[in-house]
C-alpha cells in the first residue's frame, strides 16, 4: 500500500515540471540575455574605423577602377592557364590587335606556346593594386610597373603590355587598348 501513494507523489511531480520550465507557456524559452559590453570591447561607435582586418580590404574595394582591376588580374591569370573564357575581359575590336589574326580563343588555347614557364608562373600570382583614372569614370589605366608578381617580374612582351587600358562597355571592364 505503501507504493501507490509515492507513485501518484511522483507523477503528480513529473507532470507539474514541464510547465514551470517553460514559465507556464508550455514553450521552451529561445530568447538571448541582453548583451552586455566587455571590457576593452568596442562597440564600433561614430569614432571607430573598421577593424583592422578589414580596414586594408575595405580601402581597396573602395580605391579607384576596382572592378577593372579585378578584370585585368582575372585575364593575365586566365592567360597563365590558357582558359579562353577570360577572353570576355578583352575588347573585340581590340583581340586582333593583341593576339593576332588567330583571335583570343585560340592564343588562349596554345598560351603554353607563347608564354614562357617563367611567365605564366609569375602570371598565377600577379595582383593589380593600383590603376589610374582616365578621361572619364568608365576608363582607368593600369601600368605595367604597378603590377605585383608573386615572383620575379617578367619583361613586357605580347600580352604582357607596358601600360593596358580598361573600359567600362556595358557592365563590364574590358581590356580596350
Amino acid at each position: 500500500m505503501l507504493r501507490r501513494p509515492r507513485l501518484l507523489t511522483a507523477c503528480l511531480s513529473l507532470a507539474l515540471v514541464p510547465p514551470l520550465a517553460g514559465c507556464g507557456s508550455g514553450q521552451p524559452d529561445t530568447s538571448l540575455p541582453p548583451l552586455t559590453p566587455e571590457p576593452g570591447l568596442s562597440l564600433g561607435g561614430p569614432s571607430d574605423g573598421p577593424p583592422r582586418d578589414d580596414r586594408t580590404a575595405s580601402r581597396s574595394a573602395r580605391a579607384p577602377g576596382f572592378a577593372a582591376r579585378v578584370a585585368l588580374q582575372r585575364l593575365l591569370r586566365a592567360a597563365a592557364a590558357g582558359n579562353p573564357g577570360a577572353c570576355v575581359y578583352v575588347a573585340p575590336d581590340y583581340q586582333k590587335t593583341l593576339f593576332g589574326a588567330a583571335g583570343c580563343r585560340a592564343w588562349m588555347g596554345q598560351a603554353a606556346g607563347h608564354l614562357t614557364a617563367a611567365e605564366r608562373a609569375a602570371l598565377r600570382g600577379v595582383r593589380v593594386p593600383a590603376a589610374t583614372e582616365g578621361a572619364n569614370d568608365s576608363e582607368f589605366t593600369v601600368r605595367f610597373t604597378d603590377l605585383r608578381w608573386s615572383g620575379a617580374a617578367p619583361q613586357p612582351r605580347g600580352i604582357l603590355r607596358t601600360e593596358y587600358v580598361l573600359r567600362k562597355i556595358g557592365t563590364r571592364w574590358v581590356l580596350a587598348a
